[in-house]
């Protein structure tokens, strides 16, 4: 697995900020997160640059990256609209040999 941290920031900020615009825009999906991941890793998963964990991470610093410019709702009322954000997102079902075992 490669370390996200091990890039150089610039590329790593970058990527970060163009998946948040995905999700802020809803046009995130795996093939968006995948390309990014390949930008970012210069190289492609099938070419070992990454993993689907690595893109999973990627993806998790989006989303907090996004939510940070959310309002900060002052009761429940947000809880349907964070659902239909969460919903959107790719999910996370890519298992690894090893975790499978």
């Amino acid at each position: 697995m490669t370390d996200l941290f091990a890039h150089k920031d610039d590329r790593r900020t970058a990527a970060i900020y163009n998946v948040a615009h995905h999700i802020a825009a809803g046009t995130i999906n795996r093939k968006v997160l995948n390309a990014e991941a390949s930008a970012l890793f210069g190289g492609t998963n099938a070419e070992g640059r990454w993993t689907q964990r690595d893109s999973f991470e990627l993806l998790e610093q989006a989303v907090t990256r996004h939510a940070l410019t959310l309002p900060r709702p002052a009761d429940t009322a947000a809880i349907p609209s964070l659902s239909e954000l969460v919903n959107a997102l790719p999910t996370q079902t890519v298992r690894s040999e090893d975790q499978i075992r």
